[in-house]
């Protein structure tokens, strides 16, 4: 579970202004997420995902450097999974 305050600071990243500030960005879905992780190239400081969608990639998340994984509920974010990079 993740709190109030996680959820906007993830929301803040929507707009550039705070991207910029705090050198991160974020990356919704699951293609794109997983494109980004065999990529290497970014940091992935935070994972945020369903329960199922981390079992069924967790030889993926054990392969690539993902900080810390975070298991969400669908009601949390409304998507299914979020990942933060550096």
């Amino acid at each position: 579970m993740i709190t109030k305050s996680h959820i906007k600071y993830i929301q803040s990243l929507h707009h550039k202004k705070f991207r910029d500030e705090n050198d991160m960005f974020f990356a919704e879905t699951p293609k794109v997420v997983i494109d980004l992780l065999k990529e290497k190239y970014f940091v992935c400081k935070q994972l945020l995902a369903l329960n199922n969608w981390i079992i069924e990639n967790a030889r993926l998340l054990n392969e690539y450097d993902v900080q810390q994984v975070v298991e969400i509920k669908e009601h949390e974010l409304g998507k299914n999974i979020c990942i933060e990079y550096a």
